[in-house]
């Protein structure tokens, strides 16, 4: 927990990130991996910044991975009716160098001063790759799997199309067919259905479909086998995380951990204050005061590391400091958070080809702990970074 971050792309009709929640991700974890699509790259790039993300990715506290291909699931009409079939598209100006270069000839302008250069510096830290025909394999058998299949379509159309009224039972079978692709069989009413999901969602941006439902399937796989690698956390999109629920629940649960924690932290200890999220989300904070805020907090990073899974001698360092300063300024349900909270355990993921939870490690409190926590109640304690930089933040942000 807080070591390592993936984020995937978080919306599919609306923004492709929610900056807020990569601010937050930034000051609470050692390292944040993005995963880039063309579009999320721009946005990312205009909203934050090119200076300010080249600063992230020197540091070494951002990683970006740009997949210079896409999926899709392409329809054709047979003699049996239509055919969907999963599969990946690339195209030249689909890919890094292109998307990149046209991106920073617009920024520039027409005098093209710095662009070589940003071009250049993105070109060295940005890593490329692509989705592979395995991970498209892996999805098509999730499509064959009416276990997951039906609850995975009841949750999404609950939360795409809240006003329609699902069909019971309802139906949504797959068949593969040999040389064309897979048929559906369905009772789903998609006009009807998308008469509600336009309340939310302009026809511009996107329509209920049979091809719809498969591609966010088979997208909720691959985000999940990209974003588990790196022995990382990884957090999904709404609606993606929803389906995957219905299938990996465990996985999802030691998936998010952390970002629970930071958010409950923030509720707890930091109150009468927006979020880091609401803060940037809102325009209070650039993603400059973001930086100046990763830069102060790298020792409570550091402390976050060496006590997260020593749950014994998390709760006494915590005991302790509830003694000496800091808990002692804290409202009471502020000082039974810490207490309660830092005896639970953090839970890592690991994955290599397939995401598979992790294990949770506790150590004793022994007689060098003692020694040790001595030590650290000298030294650096946690509220230095809470008190101070992690304050003025939100109390500049909130204005």
């Amino acid at each position: 927990m807080f070591q390592r971050i993936t984020i995937t792309r978080q919306s599919v009709s609306g923004n492709p990130l929610d900056l807020g929640f990569l601010a937050e991700c930034l000051v609470f974890y050692e390292k944040v991996r993005v995963i880039a699509d063309p579009e999320s790259f721009r946005y990312l790039v205009r909203c934050c910044g090119p200076d300010e993300l080249l600063d992230l990715l020197r540091a070494g506290v951002l990683e970006i991975e740009f997949f210079d291909n896409l999926t899709g699931v392409p329809t054709v009409q047979t003699s049996i009716g239509p055919a969907h079939e999963l599969g990946c598209l690339s195209t030249e100006r689909g890919k890094f160098p292109q998307v990149s270069r046209k991106l920073f000839d617009e920024l520039a302008g027409a005098s093209g001063k710095g662009a070589n250069r940003m071009f250049s510096h993105f070109s060295r830290f940005v890593q490329r790759s692509v989705y592979t025909p395995e991970m498209l394999e892996q999805a098509r058998e999730d499509w064959l799997d009416s276990s997951y299949v039906i609850p995975a379509v009841k949750s999404l159309l609950s939360r795409a199309a809240p006003e329609y009224k699902l069909p019971d039972p309802l139906i949504f079978q797959l068949q593969r067919v040999p040389s064309i692709g897979f048929r559906v069989a369905t009772n789903i009413d998609f006009e009807a259905a998308n008469a509600s999901y336009h309340q939310h969602v302009s026809k511009d941006l996107s329509t209920l479909s049979e091809a719809y439902i498969l591609i966010t399937l088979a997208d909720t796989r691959r985000d999940l086998l990209v974003g588990s690698r790196l022995n990382s956390e990884f957090a999904l999109a709404p609606d993606r995380a929803l389906i995957a629920t219905c299938k990996f629940a465990e996985i999802l649960s030691a998936a998010s951990s952390g970002t629970r924690v930071a958010d409950l932290f923030q509720e707890e200890v930091v109150e009468d204050l927006p979020s880091i999220r609401e803060a940037v989300n809102s325009g209070g904070r650039t993603f400059r005061d973001v930086i100046q805020l990763v830069e102060k907090g790298e020792k409570f990073k550091e402390w976050l590391r060496k006590h997260e899974t020593e749950q014994d001698l998390r709760g006494a360092y915590c005991r302790e400091i509830a003694r000496v300063d800091w808990a002692d300024r804290l409202p009471p349900k502020s000082a039974r958070w810490l207490l309660i909270n830092t005896l639970s355990t953090g839970i890592g993921l690991a994955a290599a080809a397939h995401p598979i939870g992790g294990a949770a490690v506790g150590l004793a409190l022994s007689a060098a702990d003692s020694f040790l926590l001595e030590r650290l109640l000298k030294g650096w304690k946690p509220n230095q970074f809470i008190e101070g930089p992690l304050k003025k933040f939100l109390q500049l942000g909130s204005k």
